[in-house]
């Protein structure tokens, strides 16, 4: 009986979303002039993201712990850079085999810059100092062993502003990607 509900846990895990490491592409607005560009130009870089989840519940979904590390180079070679986590209520929104194939799911969490320097794009949009930051997400397994993911993080404060600057423009950050999962 143990070796079967072992095999059904594994089944389980291969047909649902699963907890998962993953690497993606992310897109905001600078939030400052500079470097020769206006405030409103928007900034691609990169995501490092994951999933993990902490507790299943009996409503549909679960709660999880999602930690994540952006990044994006300025055109004059510099690069800001901020992580943070979030805590996450994940619904779902497909089954396969009695578990989640898809969910949706908003969080709120802290992020905190690594680099001060209003002269990376990035930077000049996320801000000198920490904050807490709402996130509403859609994730679906995709096979196996990936899940793809995508979602918007909105920040507390307009960061923008904290060089110094005013009028610079709010800046929300998506961030899309695909995980491998464990």
């Amino acid at each position: 009986a143990q070796v079967a509900t072992l095999v059904a846990e594994d089944e389980a895990r291969k047909n649902g979303v699963g907890n998962y490491v993953g690497l993606g592409v992310l897109l905001n607005k600078q939030g400052v002039d500079g470097n020769g560009y206006e405030a409103d130009r928007t900034i691609a870089g990169g995501t490092l993201q994951g999933r993990y989840a902490l507790l299943d519940n009996k409503f549909g979904g679960d709660i999880s712990l999602r930690p994540y590390l952006n990044a994006a180079a300025g055109p004059n070679g510099n690069i800001g850079t901020a992580g943070g986590a979030l805590v996450s209520y994940d619904y779902s929104i497909a089954q396969k085999g009695g578990v989640s194939s898809a969910n949706i799911y908003g969080g709120v969490g802290y992020q905190i810059p690594f680099v001060n320097n209003s002269e990376a794009n990035y930077q000049s949009a996320i801000g000198e100092k920490g904050q807490v930051v709402f996130a509403v997400g859609l994730e679906g397994r995709l096979t196996d062993s990936l899940t793809g993911f995508a979602d918007v993080k909105f920040p507390t404060t307009n960061a923008g502003n904290a060089y110094g600057g005013s009028g610079a423009p709010y800046s929300p950050v998506f961030t899309t990607g695909v995980g491998f999962r464990f």
